[in-house]
């Protein structure tokens, strides 16, 4: 289970009222990085290739740093897409880690 600020987080940014929102999206999007990145090593390991998308998108497109050159001509409307597929790729982190466990658990049943 992951605390109550990052459920919170998760639920928001769906939110209709936070749906255009690419400040707020961008804010949220950062306090997801840094939950992921406590547990980086663990993170990189359970999917590497989708560890490694979400921070390419995070650091190029304007949430960690500034935006890359080579995405500078991007609409704000092409940002938010990218944005929603950096949440995708978050959630997709934060669920496999708990089905890993669960995984885990039920193998351990089976001794």
């Amino acid at each position: 289970m992951v605390d109550e600020y990052i459920s919170k987080l998760l639920l928001e940014y769906n939110d209709f009222n936070v749906s255009n929102n690419i400040i707020r999206k961008s804010e949220i999007l950062k306090s997801l990085d840094k939950f992921i990145e406590k547990e980086q090593s663990e993170y990189s390991k359970i999917d590497k290739d989708s560890y490694s998308s979400l921070g390419y998108i995070l650091n190029n497109f304007g949430i960690n740093h500034k935006i890359n050159d080579k995405y500078k001509s991007m609409t704000e409307k092409d940002l938010l897409i990218w944005y929603d597929k950096a949440f995708l790729l978050a959630i997709h982190m934060i669920r496999l880690k708990k089905i890993k466990t669960i995984n885990q658990e039920r193998k351990d049943l089976k001794k």
